[in-house]
């Protein structure tokens, strides 16, 4: 396994591959497949054959994507690429077979455990669409309204508009280059991050209703079932945002949502407030992420005895 450090360099490699898969982890956010489909987008205008592969339907939400996605027509890839994704092990189940013959991974986790052969992390970036900015920069691809709103997406999805402490002046300087597009820039705020659907609406009562406290309620875990999700007719990809419920409380240090998968298994994710590490205790179970938000995968066992594996592991972690 080999570091990149120069993104120059990944720019004269990416340009000598052809025929390629681009992977992203599970659940997808606006940043990985903002990362997937303007790098595609980027490489099929220099001539690249290449496409995003996803072992699940995405969300209706991201249907822009549709175009990019591999649908079982494509010849079997001379080359595979990652984009923000930490570690393999959060590839989706049907994509595990690609795990040990990824090329290259561009990412900016911290927490990224350099599995593909070749690896370019840049964990001062705000988000992964900041470093497919610079890359585009460098190859000399110039960017389209559609590009630009791709990276957009997920610049202010990694940094929730903005708000969080990983924001930085390059991160909005990013944002006006982009806005010089005259890409739909409000409309994306609301529609990714305000606008919310009845049905997430009645998960996210679930999650209220479920939710649990400990450590003197500085930490507190919920969670929505598969049956919840199925019951209430929502894909369960379409469940981003609601990581983020439990840290909202007054007085909470640690937030966890468990959510079902159809496998039975249990996707958490952690967030923190500053001051404590949520990819200490995502790495503590095989996982990874960022400083205030990380996640990783737990068995099909019952939740009760899962929420408790997890808050007791937290406890021991911050001595509380």
């Amino acid at each position: 396994m080999s570091i990149i450090s120069n993104l120059n360099e990944v720019a004269q490699i990416l340009k000598s591959m052809d025929y390629i898969y681009i992977l992203t982890h599970s659940f997808p956010d606006g940043d990985a497949l903002g990362s997937a489909f303007v790098l595609c987008r980027a490489l099929q205008k220099i001539g690249k054959r290449v496409r995003i592969k996803f072992d699940h339907d995405i969300p209706r939400k991201f249907n822009f994507l549709n175009d990019y996605i591999d649908h079982d027509n494509f010849k079997p890839p001379d080359y595979i690429i990652s984009v923000d994704l930490a570690t393999d092990s959060l590839l989706d189940d049907g994509l595990q077979r690609y795990a040990s013959r990824i090329d290259m991974c561009i990412d900016h986790h911290f927490s990224n455990t350099k599995y593909a052969s070749l690896n370019y992390i840049d964990s001062t970036a705000s988000a992964n669409c900041e470093i497919i900015y610079d890359l585009l920069n460098i190859m000399g691809i110039e960017l389209d309204k559609e590009m630009a709103q791709g990276l957009y997406l997920g610049i202010t999805g990694d940094t929730g508009c903005f708000r969080y402490s990983n924001t930085t002046a390059k991160t909005h300087y990013i944002a006006a280059k982009l806005m010089e597009h005259d890409i739909k820039f409000s409309e994306i705020n609301d529609k990714f991050f305000s606008l919310k659907s009845k049905k997430i609406l009645d998960i996210e009562r679930i999650l209220y209703q479920n939710m649990t406290y400990f450590a003197d309620n500085k930490i507190a875990m919920s969670y929505v079932t598969y049956k919840n999700i199925t019951d209430l007719g929502i894909d369960e990809h379409e469940c981003d945002g609601i990581a983020s419920i439990p840290i909202r409380i007054e007085g909470v240090q640690v937030g966890a949502v468990f959510r079902q998968k159809s496998t039975g298994e249990y996707k958490v994710s952690i967030r923190t407030i500053e001051g404590i590490n949520a990819n200490a205790i995502a790495s503590m179970f095989d996982g990874g992420g960022h400083y205030k938000a990380a996640g990783f995968n737990l068995p099909n066992e019952p939740v009760e005895n899962l929420l408790k594996l997890v808050s007791d592991k937290i406890i021991e972690h911050m001595n509380w």
